[in-house]
């Protein structure tokens, strides 16, 4: 329930959002808010709810490690 698009204005690094494609704390079009208030992120939708990282953590996983390898 906070706005936070100013502080993640002001992130220089890059940044990866997941986000579960079922979650409806923190639902999709929120995730594209908050890709455009980071100077430099990259979104991904994988399956799961509010922890997709525990629905889905092969897939959370393979997209971190690949992130973190570019």
């Amino acid at each position: 329930n906070e706005d936070l698009r100013g502080c993640a204005r002001q992130v220089q690094n890059q940044v990866l959002l997941v986000v579960g494609k079922q979650d409806e704390t923190t639902p999709l079009k929120e995730g594209k808010v908050y890709l455009e208030s980071f100077p430099n992120a990259e979104l991904r939708s994988i399956e799961g709810g509010h922890f997709a990282f525990v629905d889905d953590p092969l897939t959370f996983n393979l997209i971190a490690e690949e992130f973190l390898y570019e």
